[in-house]
């Protein structure tokens, strides 16, 4: 039973981990869009000078 026991908390802390590292993942690739967006609009506010656009 103890054997059983054993392997149960190994495959969980394996899920565990492959939770975190889709988690790690997911925000990575949130961060590479969001600086992409970030880029092409400051690059855009390059070509137009508005106030109101750098502001924000």
């Amino acid at each position: 039973m103890a054997n059983n026991a054993q392997q149960l908390e190994h495959s969980m802390a394996s899920y565990r981990l492959i939770g975190l590292v889709g988690l790690w993942m997911r925000l990575w690739f949130i961060g590479q869009i969001s600086w992409i967006v970030e880029n092409d609009s400051a690059q855009s506010t390059n070509q137009f000078p508005n106030t109101e656009l750098s502001n924000i």
